[in-house]
């Protein structure tokens, strides 16, 4: 008798030869905590919940200088699942990569079996059944939320290749997330730069005749109203739509719905702005695209795009205040974003600033796009070199 679940959706039908197991047999599954506020405090390891998993360490992040067990520490390296949220953005799997913290509930801290699986083997498995997870949690959903139990992970199962195998995979998939990784860091400094040079400019040394204004002054403000639910899909049909919050963490979005009854609308290079808590988070639209009720875009007047980016990052500080403390539900409107008093230098001074920063922009325009090019690729041979498709060879040198 099989001890498996045959269902198709738990049963993976991947053409490895090798053992099959249960996804639960491949790793330590520790579930985060229950926090409450009196276990909050202003300092100590940041709580981490699926907010911080996606957009990092914030302004509404919760704090607790408490010690609990080790086994809901995070450190960087670590393996985190979050099995209960929206379907379609929340449940999935990531690499933790922030300071020290420790887990909430509803993600589970997960340790492969490393002498079944190789970790990194272990991270694409669980990337190439996230529709398996977003099905299984769409089945359950109440309320805009699904969950994936211990009791699915004991019924999903698939074939394990031996390790030679896995780590062979592993290296033609990882050699692109560490390319992906490494334009990451280097926009991010290029953006540390650019930021840099408009704070000794702008802020650190004004000039007394520059005009203060406001930034209605300089911008045309749009609010994003999401478009019915019902034209949602992940499918490329319609236009690109950004929900909110959740896109942000590298410049220009990368996670993205399609609708077929866009709304509101944003231009290619105008800010996204979130303006939900936590309010203040900043990116960059690469694409003519609509835009959810969590974000508003912002248009330069004068063409003077940089200048106004760089200008939105120095007023982050401002518009956490509108961050409603230890709830979810601070929120800005187009009034308030429209009386931000900012600095208004002469245009000569801001051509010379777009003169200097454009150049970065370039680089860092120029690393998003290889970066996007690389996902697609890893997007592409993922799944395939997970089911088994394509076979591993000893002598690969490019893809």
């Amino acid at each position: 008798m099989n001890a498996f679940d045959t269902t198709d959706l738990y049963y993976i039908n991947n053409n490895f030869t090798g053992t099959r197991k249960s996804l639960f047999e491949l790793a330590k599954w520790k579930n985060g905590l229950a926090f409450k506020n009196i276990d909050f405090s202003e300092t100590g390891k940041p709580i981490i919940k699926i907010a911080e998993l996606n957009n990092g360490i914030s302004s509404s992040t919760a704090f607790s200088n408490k010690e609990y067990s080790r086994e809901v520490h995070l450190i960087k390296g670590d393996l985190v699942f979050s099995w209960s949220g929206n379907p379609q953005t929340s449940i999935d799997i990531f690499r933790y990569n922030l300071p020290d913290g420790w887990l909430n509930q509803h993600i589970f801290k997960v340790t492969p079996f490393n002498e079944i699986v190789d970790k990194d083997f272990f991270f694409y498995i669980m990337k190439f059944l996230k529709p398996t997870f977003t099905a299984i949690a769409t089945n359950k959903q109440t309320t805009g939320l699904g969950h994936v139990t211990i009791t699915d992970l004991k019924r999903i199962s698939l074939q394990i290749p031996p390790l030679p195998i896995q780590k062979k995979i592993t290296g033609i998939l990882k050699s692109l997330d560490d390319k992906i990784e490494l334009n990451r860091q280097i926009s991010k400094n290029l953006e540390e730069q650019a930021q840099a040079i408009f704070k000794d400019w702008f802020i650190d040394h004004p000039q007394s005749e520059w005009q203060i204004g406001k930034l209605s002054e300089i911008a045309e403000i749009t609010m994003g109203q999401s478009p019915d639910g019902s034209s949602y899909n992940e499918n490329k049909m319609g236009v690109v739509f950004y929900q909110g919050r959740a896109e942000f963490g590298f410049r220009f979005p990368t996670q993205r719905l399609f609708t077929t009854q866009p709304k509101r609308m944003a231009k290619r290079n105008d800010i996204l702005l979130s303006v939900r808590a936590p309010v203040g988070d900043i990116n960059v639209a690469n694409e003519n695209c609509c835009i959810g009720r969590g974000l508003a875009a912002i248009h330069s007047k004068d063409n003077h795009q940089s200048f106004l980016l760089y200008t939105m990052y120095s007023l982050k500080e401002e518009l956490g205040i509108y961050n409603a403390q230890g709830t979810v539900f601070g929120c800005i409107n187009r009034d308030a974003l429209n009386d931000l008093e900012i600095v208004i230098p002469p245009k000569d001074v801001i051509d010379k600033f777009e003169k200097i920063v454009s150049s970065l922009d370039a680089k860092i325009a120029e690393k998003n796009t290889e970066s996007t090019h690389l996902t697609q690729i890893r997007d592409t041979i993922l799944p395939k070199l997970m089911s088994g498709e394509i076979k591993v060879i000893y002598n690969i040198t490019k893809l």
